[in-house]
């Protein structure tokens, strides 16, 4: 089920339904992390993130960042570089955000 929200979320994504889609991804990640899937829980954030993270508010941006740093030990090399990729990205991003140059 979890899979298929993440997927579904993706779709809405790229049809600008940009808040179905964070909350398609968030019932995702809430079905996954109840059922023990730490990989499929991390899969659905690093989407949302890569998918519409340009659309989220600083804090849920931030918030989606630590729970990702949370399940950061997932088994599969990919999703954690992916993952690494992200996280790295966004603390670039919300550094040069709160700059006040």
């Amino acid at each position: 089920l979890a899979e298929v929200l993440t997927t579904k979320g993706v779709v809405c994504t790229r049809l600008k339904h940009y808040r179905e889609a964070v909350r398609l991804f968030e019932r995702a990640y809430a079905i996954a992390s109840r059922c023990g899937d730490r990989q499929g829980a991390a899969h659905s954030l690093l989407l949302m993130l890569e998918e519409v993270g340009s659309e989220l508010s600083s804090e849920d941006f931030k918030d989606i960042v630590y729970r990702l740093e949370r399940l950061s030990q997932v088994e599969s090399p990919a999703l954690l570089r992916r993952i690494q990729k992200v996280i790295t990205d966004s603390e670039f991003e919300l550094d040069r955000s709160t700059r006040t140059d």
